[in-house]
């Protein structure tokens, strides 16, 4: 099985954010990458400026849409 899930570190223990369905005592490989705080900000500001595509409507300026009328 091979998935990514996401938590935190507390000590020695890793709080995943997710519910796994593997019982206790499965052996399991982690690897660590330390996610900083700005990085992850600015990665999602980048997404909410680019927008998402939401089936048949096309994204327009403002001035576009001044244009039409």
């Amino acid at each position: 099985m091979l998935a990514k899930l996401h938590g935190i570190v507390r000590g020695r223990l890793i709080e995943l954010d997710e519910v796994t369905d593997l019982p206790d005592g499965t052996k399991v490989e982690v690897t660590i990458e330390d996610i900083l705080y700005e990085d992850a900000w600015k990665r999602q500001k980048e997404m909410m400026v680019q927008g998402f595509y939401m089936g048949q409507w096309k994204r327009v300026k403002r001035e576009e849409l001044y244009e039409r009328a």
